[in-house]
C-alpha cells in the first residue's frame, strides 16, 4: 500500500471522557480500524480463518497536538512501508475534518 488510505472516524460520546474530549486511548481504537480498513477485513478474516495468519501491534508511538470533542469527524490518514518480510510499518495522523487540523501524529 504505497497510496494514503483516508478512514473517516465520528466521535461519539463513548469515545469521550467526562470533558467531552476523546479519551487518549480511544485514537489507538480509531488506528486500529484504519489498518483493518486498508488492508481490507474480507482479506485479514481470509488470512486468520485459512492460513491462521494475524497481525500483532509491535510498536506504538503517539505524539498528542490537539484533542478531538464529541461531535468532531476525524479522518485518520495512514501509509505503509514493508519493514520486514513479516513486518508492516503504518504511519497514521489523525486530522480533524472541519479545520484539517492535526491532532495526533
Amino acid at each position: 500500500m504505497a497510496r494514503e488510505f483516508i478512514h473517516p472516524v465520528n466521535v461519539y460520546y463513548e469515545d469521550t471522557d467526562f470533558s467531552g474530549l476523546v479519551y487518549h486511548a480511544n485514537y489507538l481504537k480509531f488506528c486500529e480500524r484504519a489498518r483493518e480498513h486498508a488492508i481490507g477485513i474480507p482479506v485479514l478474516v481470509d488470512m486468520f480463518k485459512k492460513q491462521g495468519l494475524g497481525f500483532v501491534v509491535y510498536k506504538a508511538e503517539l505524539t498528542y497536538k490537539d484533542a478531538a470533542a464529541y461531535g468532531d469527524e476525524l479522518e485518520v490518514r495512514s501509509t505503509a512501508a514493508r519493514g520486514s518480510e513479516y513486518r508492516l510499518v503504518f504511519n497514521q495522523d489523525i486530522y480533524r475534518k472541519s479545520d484539517n487540523k492535526l491532532l495526533v501524529k
